[in-house]
This record gives C-alpha cells, structure tokens and sequence, in this order.
C-alpha cells in the first residue's frame, strides 16, 4: 500500500504539479507555426524577386537602348559653304532664268527630243530627221546620225507617283490622340491630328520615326503611326524643342506588313539647279507631291549651339504643310516644315546633313549637351572689313542658359570648347556633339577690353537638350 502511494503521489505531482509534457506540446506546436511562417515569407520573397527581375527584363530603360551609328557628312563637301551671300543670290537667279529657259525650250520640243533619243527609233533613224527638219529643227539636228545606246545612256525618271510608290514603306501616318478637354458631361474630348513621319534607324527591338511634329510627349497621348497597310501604336522615345524634331519607336514584332528605312543622303553635296522632289502632308488635306529644282542655297544659318542648312526650291508651300525633300536617288535631303519655309511661299527645307549629330543622339535616347549660345562666322574677308579677328563670335545667349549663367557674354569671340578649337559654327557643333551633359568643361574665349581683346577662360556645366 505504502508503494501504491509513493507511486500516486508522483504521478499526481508530475501530471498536476509539473505538467513539463504539455508546455513542450505547446512549444513544439508554436515552434511549428514559427518556422511555417518564416519558410513561408521566404519562398514569397523569392518568387516575387524573380517574377520582378522578369518584369524589369522586358522593360527597356533609355539607358539600355542600342546606340545608333548615323554617318556624318564632310562640310568640306559642299561646293556653295563658303560661298558669299551675294554670289549665291547671283547663282540662284541665274539659275531661275536658265531653268525659265529650258523649260520653255522643252515644252516646245519635247516630243522630238524623246524621239532622238530613244533606242527603240535608232534603225530608223533617217526618218527620224527628216520629221526633225519639218518641225524647225537645226541642219546640224537634221543630219545628225542617230544616236546608238551605250551602256552610260541613263534610263528616264520614274514619274512622281511611281517614286512616292518606292518609297510608300518607309513612310509613316501619324496619328495622334489626345484629350484636351471635357465636354458638359464631363467625357474627354479626344482631338486628333496627323503628322508625317519617316522610317530612319533600327536596331534588335525597335524601328525608329522621324517627325517634325509637336506634342507626341503630351500626358495621355495616344500615338498610332502606319506603315503601309499595317497600323501600330508608337511610343514617344526622344524630342528636341530647338529643332521641334521627335523620336518614335515601333517594336519590329509588329510590324507584319515589312518597311524599309529611308536612306539620308548628303545635303553638303546639293548645288543650285540640282532637281529634287517634295513628299508632303497636311493635317486634314492628305499628302501631296512635287518636284522642282534647288534655287539658293544657305550653308550656315546660326541656330543654338550650332548651325543649319536652309535649301530653297521653286515649288509652292501650303502654311501647315511638312513634308521631307528627296533627291534623284530618293534619299532624304531635307525637312520641310513652316519654321523652315518662313523665307517665302516656296517650298524651304532643313538640309539633313547638320541634323545628323542630334538624330543619332535622339535614335540612341542620349542627351544632348547644351550651352544656349548663338554664334556667328566672321570670314577673313568680313573680318577686314569690320576691323575685328576672324573666327566664331556668340550672338545670342539663351535667358538662364549654362552659358547665361557662366557669364558668356554677346560679342565674345570663341576660341576653343573644352580640349578643342573653334573657329567656325560647323567646328563647334562637332565639339558640342563631344560633350556630356552634366560634365563641367572649360571654354576660351576672347572679350574686347580697353586694350584690346584679352584671353578669358570660363568654367561651363553643360545641361541637356529638351
């Protein structure tokens, strides 16, 4: 009995007085819970890291964006750059005259001329005189003998809807959407405008649009763009608010029907009476096409932080029509828009070739350096004349621009931009292409004093181009 009791009391003592069994069940049981939870929070981070890293995979960040190699064009090429003022209003009116001439002289011959020079007529060739000697033709026409085809005989010009047919792929409609109010119901009214635009670059991902066109970077901005028979929406990449030039980007996934890229020629190469053709579009009016030949050219007009090209033609602009210029070769030569056509009613465009430095920045979505200065070329002959140094002198500075804010002044005379020299609005705006935005650098300059001009050295912070 003794022991039944002992043994009693221990068990009393341990399930009563010292229940060690269940706080362990407890413990355990919390432990469990724990862990559970700890393994279970890791695994969501985990999953939700890759699913993130997968996300950011897709998304192509402006720094991530295949640069793009645009040629650049020697200046050096261009017969008319350093050609006066008066002797290109000379050559462009002689050249009116002469194409005056010819055309009247063509009108009244031009089925005769065709006829002489056909292939097709050459074994009938003394009956092809004699009709020439009945219409009033030259002895020397008359007893020509006919004319052979050779391999150098240039075949005749597509006509003009045939060329704007070679090239329908590598141009762009663009349409663009975008709520500017609401009506009495508080619903969004939508306006929609069209622009043109041009297949110009590429890479893995992306076709690159060029357009000259406003706004594409407005707050709910719907962009479609179409490319022959196929219709996609664009997104905005790249703008510059000097030129009013923009960037859209199509994903090539998308673009079922095929395109081509438009080849940019060399604008430095045109000359006076140099024929070209216009491919335009305005906004409501549809597109428009034309051809005339190159009246005057400007090699160097001063635009901030570099220089244009301006090239006139004989044709006939319509306010609020843009449109690109294209040589024989139907390479892009030139952009047309109202700020270029503001010389007259004839059709004026932006020669391509100074353009290039900022399309590639554009095309690639890198900044472009800016200093907000407009400079002038003063020529040896010009610097004679006024009693001053020759070289690249600031016209214009930009209100809080960097050069603004450094203390660049108007009239000073630019010697060199960070490591090089400068001496004419072309050199600079190579330079300027060199530079990082963000990037202090040094620029030499030369201020007129009591004494004379006097060596300065000015510390500049560019900023980037909107």
């Amino acid at each position: 009995m003794a022991e039944d009791l002992k043994e009693r009391e221990k068990r009393f003592i341990r399930e009563r007085i010292v229940p060690r069994k269940r706080y362990k069940k407890v413990l355990g049981i919390l432990g469990a819970v724990i862990g559970s939870a700890l393994l279970f929070g890791a695994s969501s981070g985990a999953v939700f890291y890759l699913m993130q890293e997968s996300l950011n995979k897709n998304e192509v960040p402006e720094s991530r964006i295949e640069p793009i190699i645009i040629a650049r064009d020697d200046v050096s090429l261009s017969p008319e750059s350093t050609a006066s003022s008066e002797e290109k209003e000379s050559t462009a009116r002689e050249t009116e005259a002469a194409s005056s001439a010819e055309s009247a002289a063509s009108e009244s011959g031009s089925e005769e001329s065709t006829d002489n020079t056909n292939p097709e007529s050459t074994e009938e060739g003394g009956e092809t005189s004699a009709s020439d000697g009945e219409s009033g033709a030259s002895p020397s026409e008359t007893t020509a003998a006919p004319v052979e085809p050779t391999e150098e005989t240039e075949a005749p010009l597509p006509d003009l809807r045939t060329r704007a047919e070679m090239i329908r792929n590598s141009l762009v409609s663009i349409t663009v959407k975008e709520s500017s109010a609401t009506d009495w119901f508080a619903s969004a009214i939508l306006k929609t405008r069209q622009h043109l635009g041009v297949l110009i670059a590429e890479n893995s991902e992306y076709v690159l649009v060029l357009t000259k066109a406003a706004g594409l970077n407005a707050e709910g901005a719907q962009i479609t763009v179409s490319i022959g028979d196929t219709a996609v929406e664009a997104e905005y990449q790249r703008g510059d608010s000097e030129t009013g030039l923009s960037i859209l980007r199509v994903e090539k996934a998308r673009l079922e029907g095929g395109y081509e890229l438009l080849p940019l020629g060399n604008s430095f190469n045109l000359t006076s009476s140099d024929p070209v053709w216009f491919y335009g579009l305005t906004d409501g009016n549809g597109s428009g096409l034309n051809e005339g030949m190159i009246t005057y050219l400007e090699g160097h007009r001063p635009v901030t932080d570099g220089y244009l090209q301006l090239i006139m033609t004989g044709m006939l602009h319509f306010p609020g029509e843009t449109g690109i210029l294209l040589n024989m070769d139907n390479e892009l030569v030139g952009l047309v828009s109202d700020e270029s056509c503001q010389q007259g009613v004839s059709i004026t465009a932006w020669g391509i070739s100074p353009l290039k430095y900022l399309l590639e920045d554009m095309c690639s979505s890198q900044g472009t350096a800016y200093l907000g200065i407009r400079c002038v070329d003063v020529t040896a002959e010009d610097a004679e004349v006024l009693g001053v140094p020759s070289g690249l002198y600031i016209q214009e500075i930009a209100e809080n621009s960097p050069a603004y804010l450094a203390g660049l002044l108007p009239g000073d005379r630019v010697i060199k931009v960070d490591a090089g020299a400068v001496n004419t609005n072309h050199v600079l705006q190579v330079w300027m292409d060199k530079l990082e935005p963000g990037t202090e650098i040094a620029i030499g300059i030369e201020r007129r004093g009591p004494e004379g001009y006097e060596p300065l050295e000015i510390l500049v912070t560019p900023g980037e181009r909107r």
